[in-house]
């Protein structure tokens, strides 16, 4: 029989890398699916989050497992919790940012590609669970990010705490 090229992985399989205090586990890149898509899990402590950017050639997905996030895309704010769904599409402005304590969501593109910027930008996760909180170097964030068709424009979201 011939190998139709599908895998199965279990739950926490995947690489992993630790990314602006987030965990993102790959579960499927342009290397195992020929570019269409990217799809990662994301595990998230409150505060975690993205600032203001632009992807310049892919649209943008979440889907929350658990947790609450807020999400801004073009200027308006939703507030996104189990089971909700955010489509962004390609060249408008968003970011997002974790409101529960911790948030377990889906991210992803189409195409495949932002696996790149997130192994670059993070690093691969060196034990289970989170990395310890640390400050972005927003200079190297935003030269990795435009090497990678993302556009950082503007801040992060406020922490309303």
């Amino acid at each position: 029989m011939t190998d139709p090229g599908g895998y199965v992985l279990d739950a926490g399989q995947g690489e992993a890398h630790w990314f602006l205090g987030a965990r993102a586990t790959y579960k499927t890149t342009r290397s195992e699916n020929g570019g269409g898509l990217f799809l990662a899990e994301f595990h998230a402590p409150r505060g975690h989050g993205a600032p203001l950017h632009v992807h310049d050639d892919a649209d943008e997905m979440f889907y929350v497992l658990n947790g609450r996030l807020t999400i801004e895309y073009a200027g308006e704010q939703h507030t996104v919790t189990d089971g909700g769904f955010v489509f962004g599409p390609r060249n408008v402005d968003h970011r997002f940012r974790v409101d529960s304590e911790e948030a377990h969501f889906l991210l992803l593109t189409s195409p495949a590609g932002f696996e790149d910027f997130v192994r670059e930008a993070g690093e691969p996760a060196s034990a289970p669970g989170l990395p310890t909180p640390t400050a972005p170097d927003t200079e190297a964030l935003v030269r990795i990010a435009a090497a990678h068709h993302v556009q950082i424009i503007g801040p992060p979201l406020n922490d309303p705490a």
